[in-house]
């Protein structure tokens, strides 16, 4: 079953994301451990998109969709703003101190520290989609 929503791209939005997230989580019986896994890799994603997509003032969207097919839950998180330099879009080594270490770039290195997958597609001017997914339990 896939669902999906566009969101405006504000702060004041944040907590819906996380509401409708969890919400959706809830609907599909994932357990309790998966849950907050999978809520703190939405909101990094959804974080990043809100502070980072789009400039001051500019209007923008967060589309999310969400699906459950065999056990493998899945979260694109896609937005249409100014995109990552592709020079920033490192993947961490969960084992590196430095990764962890690092001042910025914690949000990813969460996300792929908490997901089974994660992929992040970014084009200057074009915008930035993120893919995360975790094998889950369902209750």
């Amino acid at each position: 079953m896939k669902l999906s929503f566009t969101i405006t791209s504000k702060n004041e939005c944040l907590p819906f994301i996380k509401e409708i997230s969890h919400s959706i989580m809830r609907l599909y019986g994932l357990n309790y451990d998966d849950t907050k896994k999978m809520q703190l890799a939405i909101e990094e994603a959804s974080i990043n998109s809100v502070r980072h997509a789009y400039g001051p003032g500019e209007d923008g969207v967060i589309e999310m969709t969400f699906n459950l097919e065999d056990n493998k839950f899945s979260v694109v998180i896609k937005d249409y703003g100014k995109g990552i330099d592709p020079d920033r879009l490192k993947v961490y080594d969960v084992n590196d101190v430095d990764s962890i270490a690092s001042v910025s770039g914690r949000g990813f290195f969460l996300m792929q520290a908490m997901m089974d997958e994660f992929e992040i597609n970014s084009t200057p001017g074009m915008g930035t989609r993120i893919h995360i997914s975790k094998h889950v339990r369902r209750k």
